[in-house]
């Protein structure tokens, strides 16, 4: 089995139909059943938990809600590649299906833990853990929160493994956000940073997210606070520069401060952050970093490639 320790710490059944036939006139296959919608709205579905114990399938669809890594372990390299296609949705075994890109695997209930479902056997290993509490918490129909964060790591054994962040949940529609005051919204934040030519040379960085919409302006900002390593605090900030909203979706820039890449021995460290709105009321945000920086010549020099998530409620 490989190590996957460093990169885990950072954190739709469908009905086989058949053909039948009609006299006279051959073959008649039903057509298949609609594919789930993307957008899940929390005035029609509710809570995210409640909507996945009432059957629905909750999908990280776009940039906005997925940012992934690719580790080739023939290569010992890892890289940024397009977001992954994530979605989840609670089966028949007590568990769940988690989609990754274009492979599907069902957890049962005995494989969830504490924090994470995980499967393994032979060569491959399946996980996704939690970034919004304990599992059995999270999967909790009476559970309030709109939206969930879940890290993935992907590996049948081919020689490449997907990890990465998603977040999913029931969205806002923009009438929600016509009229709105302006809205301060609080929570946590993570990345997980690698190097692109040893997989075993990461990084990560967890602190207290804020950020603050101004709907009438249609811009948001924030910032990452109260910086940790591995439980050590660490000194600086990360900035979540001024970005735009567009519809219930928003975007922007990445930047770190100077004691961050001094720590890290980084000559430069940025990228992009983008996400959505959550609730009927867009009461809640969360989404995704995708991150790049060049670590200093004294170092040993080389790229890194990151991805992290954010989550907060007013």
């Amino acid at each position: 089995m490989r190590n996957y320790a460093t990169l885990l710490a950072m954190a739709v059944s469908g009905t086989a139909l058949t053909a039948c036939t009609t006299a006279g006139t051959g073959p008649v296959v039903p057509p298949p059943p609609p594919p789930p919608s993307q957008q899940v709205y929390a005035d029609d579905a509710g809570p995210a938990s409640q909507a996945l114990a009432n059957g629905t399938t909750l999908l990280a669809y776009d940039s906005a809600m997925s940012t992934s890594l690719v580790h080739n372990f023939n290569a010992d390299q890892t890289s940024a590649i397009a977001p992954q296609h994530f979605s989840i949705a609670a089966n028949a075994l007590g568990g769940v299906d988690v989609t990754v890109g274009e492979i599907t695997h069902s957890f049962t209930a005995a494989e969830m833990g504490q924090w994470s479902w995980q499967s393994a056997a032979g060569q491959t290993f399946y996980e996704v853990s939690s970034l919004s509490g304990e599992t059995a918490d999270v999967m909790d129909s009476t559970n309030p929160a709109h939206h969930q964060i879940w890290g993935y790591w992907w590996d049948e054994g081919t020689g490449e493994s997907y990890g990465g962040f998603a977040t999913v949940g029931t969205e806002a529609r923009v009438e929600a956000l016509v009229g709105k005051a302006n809205a301060t919204y609080t929570g946590r934040a993570g990345a997980v940073l690698a190097n692109t030519d040893s997989f075993n040379t990461t990084e990560d960085m967890w602190g207290d997210l804020e950020m603050v919409a101004d709907f009438g302006a249609g811009s948001i900002s924030g910032d990452i606070t109260n910086m940790q390593n591995n439980g050590n605090p660490l000194p600086g900030t990360v900035s979540l520069q001024l970005g735009n909203i567009n519809g219930t979706g928003f975007s922007g820039n990445v930047a770190v401060s100077n004691e961050l890449l001094t720590l890290f021995d980084l000559d430069m460290l940025d990228g992009t952050y983008s996400g959505k709105f959550f609730g009927p009321n867009a009461e809640e945000i969360a989404g995704v970093m995708s991150l790049s920086g060049q670590i200093s010549a004294g170092a040993g020099g080389g790229d890194l490639v990151g991805a992290g998530f954010f989550s907060g409620a007013e």
